[in-house]
């Protein structure tokens, strides 16, 4: 069953990243098919290649430091690679891991609260309200982004889900909203 739930998070996320911002920025800005197609290949693998380096940390952590994996493995298992960088990593390591790790942080949530804050104003709001102008439009976008940052703040300051499984709410949602429709786009008549 354990395998079962991992292939399950490993889809929802693997589908549910395709209609992501940059992906469809990589595809749109093609000058070609064949370059689109190929740099969103080449996108996925670095990708890949990328998400195994906090893998393979974590993994080492159970060959470097057992007792604390074993620790924190059952009360809070999102400590174990920070408590391996802080504890055996020389501070230049731990100031370029804590650095990366807040710059990844900031990065993930600026593209996750405008892409669907602009999508929204853009999708549905404008429709509602055809006679916006530019300067209206774009304050009735920066009221979106403000209502949907208290919104995902709230959810996740009341939420007791780990961010693992946080993100993977958050990717269940695009795949549901922004990929089936996609996909169903893309192959309707």
């Amino acid at each position: 069953i354990e395998v079962i739930g991992f292939v399950t998070a490993w889809i929802t996320m693997m589908l549910g990243s395709i209609p992501q911002q940059d992906v469809f920025q990589r595809v749109t800005s093609s000058r070609t098919e064949r370059i689109a197609g190929t740099a969103s290949v080449l996108g996925g693998v670095l990708y890949f290649m990328f998400a195994f380096v906090p893998m393979f940390l974590a993994y080492s952590a159970t060959l470097i430091d057992p007792e604390m994996v074993a620790k924190y493995i059952d009360t809070d298992s999102q400590m174990i690679l920070p408590n391996l960088v802080l504890q055996h990593a020389p501070i230049f390591a731990q100031v370029m891991f804590f650095g990366a790790l807040l710059s990844a942080i900031k990065s993930c949530a600026s593209a996750t609260l405008l892409a669907p804050s602009v999508t929204f104003a853009e999708n549905v709001l404008r429709p509602l309200l055809p006679n916006m102008d530019d300067k209206r439009f774009l304050r009735v976008m920066q009221a979106v982004v403000l209502t949907f940052t208290v919104l995902v703040t709230l959810f996740a300051l009341n939420s007791h889900l780990s961010i693992f499984h946080m993100v993977e709410s958050a990717y269940k949602v695009t795949l549901v909203a922004a990929f089936v429709p996609l996909a169903f786009g893309l192959f309707w008549r």
